[in-house]
Parts: C-alpha cells; structure tokens; sequence
C-alpha cells in the first residue's frame, strides 16, 4: 500500500478510547494526573532515572504536584495535537496506577509510532510491562491502522530488553553513545514490529472515541 506523503488533518483523527485488559485501564494523561504521577515518581525514581532518557528536574524530593501539573498539561496538549500519545495504566479492580506507556513521534502519513512503557517498581515483576507494551501493540495496528512500531532502550537495560522481546519486537540495529544516562552515554538499542501477528494474544478492547 503506498504512503499518503501529506500530512492529514490531525482534527480528524479519532481515537477510541479508553484501552482495557484483563487488569489495566490504559487511558490519556491529563490534567488532575498530577498527584498520581508525583507518587509514581517518587517511589520508581531511583529505577527510572537510572535507564530512562525522559527523567529530568527537579528530582524526586525536590519535585511538587505543581511540577507534575505543568508535565501533565504538555502532554496533554501532545494528545490533542496527536504528536504523542501518553497514557496510565491503572489497575482495573482496584483503581490504583500502576505503570504507563505511549505511542510517540506519530508519523500519521505512514502511520507508525514509537513504543514507550514504563511501571512501578513496586509492581514490577508480574508482567504489566509486557500488558502495557502488547496492548498499545494492538490499540496501534487494530485502531489506528498502523504498518510499524519502534522502540529503543539503553545498553544493559536487561527488563525492557525482555519485554520487548516478548512483545515480538525485533532488533534492528544500534545507535552508538546515543542514550545519555547518569554515568554518561550509553548505546541505544533499536526494535522494530512490522507485524500485528507476532504480538502476544491478549484480550485488548478499545472504547467510544473521543
């Protein structure tokens, strides 16, 4: 099928929401997320910070709702420009936050997407990243008709390295001294899925549009 090279009118794009599995809402980051997110940080932080590019200052004890706030309100401004498309996950049953994901640097003409996901470390362990990641897996190929999914992680980063994996991603290359952690640079490995078939079974549904 050929690509569209003009960019489509991003007003125009739906997106059913929210996604569901047996245990997780995923749904939009938005404004009010900002005491959640801030007790999200504050207990993973030192995990994140330790293999996430997206951690920044102030660090967890210095950092305020406030802060969170001003985080949650750019990525909502993202969803709705349909940029990037950030998410929580919250646990069905019982309400609580438990990780989150994303499908960022939208490219609508293809479409494809860039796979993000992260959970807290104290559900770490019992397979929700790998919920998070086959679910938006299928939210993108099976409601928003996308043709490839990419992802990355740090060099070492042995827990998104298995998840991705186990999503039927596959390895396409490595970017030398890309990803700058707190020791300093790191090598980037890259991922790619360019078929819905090779993700996981899971019980994925997607709700009204919105």
């Amino acid at each position: 099928m050929p690509i569209d090279a003009q960019e489509p009118d991003v007003s125009a794009i739906d997106l059913p929401l929210p996604v569901l599995t047996p245990r997780l809402t995923l749904r939009p980051i938005r404004p009010g997320d900002g005491a959640v997110i801030l007790d999200y940080k504050t207990e993973s932080w030192q995990e994140f910070s330790r293999w996430m590019i997206w951690t920044h200052a102030p660090a967890v004890g210095e950092r305020t709702v406030e802060d969170e706030e001003a985080f949650c309100r750019s990525r909502n401004d993202l969803f709705i420009r349909r940029e990037s498309l950030g998410f929580l996950a919250f646990d069905r049953a019982e309400g609580g936050l438990i990780g989150a994901g994303g499908l960022h640097q939208c490219d609508w003409r293809v479409p494809m997407f860039s796979l993000g996901f992260s959970v807290r470390t104290g559900k770490a362990g019992r397979g929700y990243a790998t919920e998070i990641a086959t679910a938006l897996g299928h939210y993108a190929f099976g409601a928003l008709s996308a043709r490839k999914l990419s992802a990355f992680h740090a060099a070492g980063n042995a827990g998104s390295r298995r998840v991705l994996e186990k999503a039927g991603f596959e390895r396409e290359g490595v970017l030398r001294r890309q990803h700058l952690l707190p020791e300093g640079l790191v090598d980037e490995i890259h991922y790619g899925l360019l078929d819905p078939s090779r993700l996981p079974s899971l019980d994925v549904t997607w709700g009204k549009k919105t």
